[in-house]
């Protein structure tokens, strides 16, 4: 009787041990079946916004159907199991459908706007167009990985990619540039804006960008509006009398100033640094101007860029051997506009 009652237990306690087991079997099969259900709903879900219906049917159909059979076995759990094949096939068709979008219309975008940069801008090595050219060379890098399997396409990248092309044509649409010449913009050996180069300055700069700036803020509501002001200074290689203007270009760095025995280094070192107070005098009226018309509340926001390049030749221009250039005499000027979340 002893014995019986042993094996009576013996054999309680191994099925319970077994449906114990089975138990966390299943659900670990079900928490696997709902994190690969979810997985494909959300990449169908971004193939449905991009709207390649037509344009993939077959992918799509068979992204959709797989995903909808694998939320119905998640749904009836002795079926659980067939869930993940069935969402595996759905996220294979989406995955193919990213893989062909990004090479189809998001590569070719980005050729076509990275040919515009190149036809805009030319030379230019100033240009502030040409800092996005990077961004669209990781584009085609990624596009020439899809194609040849080095990677698969994923929702997050393939976004970036689409996101890149949407703000460089944004970029493009809203560049505008101009070059003010520094004698009719500044008085001799000032780097205070004259009348007559406020006056260009605003007719051929700012009510431009004011403008496209008003029509950002209507599109992008929501947005926060980055205008990225850009200045690069040049000058000519005449020396320096006006010794006060000497005083001024050195105030904060006395100890960089080579002495007058160095006559040309400290010629080139003051030139600098007079192109770089022309160029933040511009940016700073720029600045001042644009914020004008916000309010305190404003989302506007304007980042500034002053370079100070002095002897060097400008791009376009070429040496004329000449001290005294008035062609070298410039400050170019650049404006793009971007939009961002808040």
């Amino acid at each position: 009787m002893r014995n019986k009652t042993f094996q009576f237990y013996t054999l309680f306690f191994a099925a319970v041990l077994i449906a114990g087991i089975s138990g966390c079997a299943s659900q670990k099969v079900l928490l696997a079946a709902k994190e690969k259900v979810a997985e494909a709903e959300k990449n169908f879900e971004t193939v449905e916004s991009l709207n390649v219906k037509n344009t993939y049917p077959d992918n799509f159909t068979a992204a959709k159907t797989n995903l909808l059979e694998a939320k119905e076995y998640l749904e009836k759990n002795w079926l659980v199991e067939k869930a993940i094949p069935a969402a595996d096939k759905s996220l294979d068709a989406s995955r193919t459908i990213l893989k062909k979008y990004h090479g189809d219309v998001i590569a070719d975008k980005a050729r076509q706007l990275r040919k515009t940069i190149e036809e805009k801008v030319g030379e230019d090595e100033d240009s502030p167009l040409k800092d996005y050219l990077s961004e669209l060379d990781n584009v085609l890098d990624y596009a020439e990985k899809l194609e040849t399997g080095q990677e698969s396409a994923s929702i997050d990248k393939v976004l970036a990619s689409l996101d890149v092309c949407i703000k460089a044509q944004d970029r493009i649409l809203s560049y505008t540039s101009d070059k003010l010449e520094s004698d009719v913009s500044f008085d001799i050996g000032s780097y205070e804006l004259s009348e007559k180069g406020v006056r260009n300055l605003e007719d051929n700069f700012i009510r431009k960008i004011i403008s496209d700036k008003e029509s950002y803020k209507e599109r992008y509501p929501d947005s926060i509006i980055a205008l990225r002001i850009k200045v690069v200074g040049y000058t000519d290689r005449v020396g320096f009398k006006n010794l006060s203007l000497i005083e001024e270009l050195a105030t904060g760095v006395e100890g960089e100033l080579p002495p007058k025995s160095r006559t040309e280094e400290r010629r080139q070192f003051l030139n600098k640094r007079l192109s770089e107070f022309r160029a933040r005098a511009i940016n700073e009226y720029i600045k001042q101007r644009i914020l004008a018309t916000e309010a305190r509340d404003s989302h506007v926001q304007v980042e500034q860029e002053i370079i100070g390049k002095g002897e060097d030749s400008p791009p376009g221009v070429l040496p004329s051997g000449s001290v005294n250039d008035p062609q070298r005499r410039i400050c170019k000027i650049y404006g793009i506009i971007n939009y961002m979340a808040r």
